[in-house]
């Protein structure tokens, strides 16, 4: 564990809760975009631009964006292909030492197993099997699981493992005292509610469909020949801390076999990142007011490196010159804006901020003072990575992997990761979210000790709320702020009070109500709970399982001032407005 002085978590803080805004106009914009498909490759190469894990229109091409109502449904509807064998409520198997609870089931033990659909059901050896303890676990099971020859996978609640095994092993635990039940890992289990449906009713993935499928460990080369002889196009492979992770591009009808593998964990579908101060200083409590120069404490972000997943970095702006750090050079251009936008929200110093003029909200007497529009630790430095490049849509350049932003900043030394982006339309807890549950607590899985990274993602921009801060489409937070251990920020309005006119009506001040509050959530910024209907705890009002909450905390997010690129175009986004030489609203 490398040491972390208080300083430094006062002001990881101060510094983040600010730093994570929707440029929802701008962000839709490019969620639209469409481009060719481009191979994924297992190692991102530093002589060329990073490429994204599929591409829109080819790979997965998003569908119009959900309703409220079409929204809310699918949190519903996802898990009307839940099998069960019991009509005991959920609030009880949740405390039964008997209940085996997955995604996909609910179980009594003690009950005949539920009807599979042949297809979905495993054919011979699984090779993988639910082991169930008759009580609590302890190390005794566990050590009976060791000597029968199984390997522990993961937990399974209640009081059960997944383990790989052999059947002969698999009646071996059966027979044993200490044992209340015994069930193969069936294929209908490994598939994300998003796939069950089409795996049921064995109809076709649309085209170009690509896939993430995680493997176990130990069966990753004898599942690639089988791959191979179902047709699957292997795309890309990636290292995680559950086993192996491949991107492929199956025939359409092989979805109920590519599960039925014996090496196959789980499978789900590949999604496609999208990306997610003078006032918001205050409001997050960095500075007593808007014009002082000094930060809470005098923290000020010195001697700390903070890594910024986004569109690149402009390493010539005058804010941040001099402090930012990148793994190749590419990741210091920014020619979509996002990045360096955000960069300054972090750690701008205000060296612009007096050809800064006419911004509604800020003090009246422009031009502004040095350093009005900081950022929330003027002094850090910022390391820059590529995951969400203009290149995306060109075709040029190698996928960068969830474990490569993980890992880059830990051997960056990098405490911190600021990440204003989302997977597409992806709301569930998958494997990218796992994946940052995980490096949280050790970045860099496969050096001695752990090497933690507090990491920090928008909520995301689904949240379809009303202007005055209500309402909203539950469960709409995003992967990877659907994780546990991460720190997910929703977006709060800012008092501006932007009067100005939008399109032929006269009347139409569009602006006005999403800029009327200082303390309203943004009409755009995703709600919780995250996990509905999965997991969470019973209440007698929510009923069971009502979800998990998040997002953890909610900052600024709308019509923020901050830096701009040097390689910005105006008018790439109808949400932005030059207010300044180097600075946006």
């Amino acid at each position: 564990m490398r040491p972390r002085p208080l300083a430094w978590i006062l002001l990881s803080v101060l510094c983040f809760v600010g730093t994570f805004y929707f440029w929802r106009l701008g962000d839709r914009w490019a969620a639209q975009r469409t481009a060719a498909p481009a191979l994924l490759t297992r190692h991102p190469s530093p002589a060329v631009p990073i490429q994204l894990l599929s591409q829109a229109g080819t790979l997965n091409s998003p569908p119009p964006t959900d309703s409220p109502t079409n929204h809310a449904s699918r949190i519903t509807n996802r898990l009307a292909l839940r099998l069960s064998n019991t009509t005991t409520p959920l609030s009880q198997l949740m405390r039964s030492d008997r209940a085996i609870l997955l995604e996909n089931a609910l179980l009594d033990t003690a009950q005949p197993v539920p009807s599979i659909p042949d297809h979905l059901r495993a054919q011979g050896d699984p090779g993988s099997y639910l082991v169930q303890a008759r009580g609590p676990i302890d190390d005794a099971f566990r050590s009976l699981l060791k000597a029968a020859g199984a390997t522990i996978v993961s937990y399974i609640p209640n009081n059960a493992y997944l383990v790989r095994a052999s059947a002969a092993t698999a009646q071996q635990l059966k027979a044993a005292p200490q044992t209340e039940a015994v069930l193969p890992y069936e294929p209908y289990y490994k598939l994300k509610p998003s796939l069950l449906g089409l795996a049921v009713a064995q109809d076709p993935l649309p085209d170009n469909t690509a896939l993430s499928v995680l493997l176990f460990a130990d069966a990753r080369d004898m599942t690639l020949v089988e791959l191979r002889k179902l047709g699957v196009r292997v795309l890309g492979e990636e290292r995680s801390p559950f086993g192996p992770v491949l991107k492929v591009l199956p025939p359409g009808d092989s979805l109920p076999a590519l599960a039925g593998l014996a090496g196959v964990h789980e499978v789900e579908l590949v999604r496609r990142r999208v990306p997610a101060n003078d006032l918001s200083r205050v409001a997050v409590g960095v500075s007593a007011n808007t014009v002082t120069s000094n930060n809470y404490l005098g923290l000020d972000g010195t001697g700390v490196l903070v890594n910024i997943n986004d569109t690149g970095v402009d390493t010539n702006h005058p804010d941040l010159q001099g402090r930012v750090l990148c793994d190749v050079p590419i990741s210091g251009v920014d020619t979509n804006g996002h990045g360096t936008h955000v960069a300054g929200i972090i750690a701008g110093n205000g060296s612009m901020s007096t050809t800064v003029s006419n911004v509604p909200g800020s003090i009246t007497n422009f031009p502004a003072v040095a350093g009005q529009f900081r950022g929330k630790a003027p002094a850090a430095h910022l390391f820059s990575l590529l995951a969400y490049p203009e290149t995306y849509y060109t075709n040029n350049g190698p996928d960068i992997s969830d474990a490569y932003l993980q890992e880059s900043a830990a051997r960056t030394n990098a405490f911190i990761s600021n990440n204003s982006w989302n997977y597409y339309q992806d709301s569930d807890y998958d494997l990218h979210a796992a994946s940052y549950d995980a490096a949280v607590r050790d970045a860099l899985p496969l050096v001695p000790g752990s090497q933690p990274v507090l990491f920090v993602f928008a909520a995301g921009d689904n949240g379809d709320g009303d202007t005055n801060g209500t309402g909203g489409v539950a469960g709409s937070v995003l992967s990877p702020a659907t994780a546990k251990n991460v720190i997910s920020v929703g977006a709060l309005e800012q008092l501006r009070s932007i009067t100005n006119q939008v399109g032929t009506n006269a009347n139409n001040t569009l602006w006005l109500l999403r800029t009327d509050s200082s303390d309203q959530v943004a009409y755009f910024s995703s709600r919780g709970n995250v996990g509905i209907n999965i997991e969470g705890g019973y209440d007698s009002f929510q009923g069971p399982l009502f979800g998990r909450f998040k997002p953890d905390v909610v900052a600024p997010g709308e019509f923020v001032v901050s830096t701009r690129s040097t390689g910005w175009t105006a008018g790439f986004t109808s949400d932005e407005k030059s207010i300044g030489r180097g600075l946006t609203l």
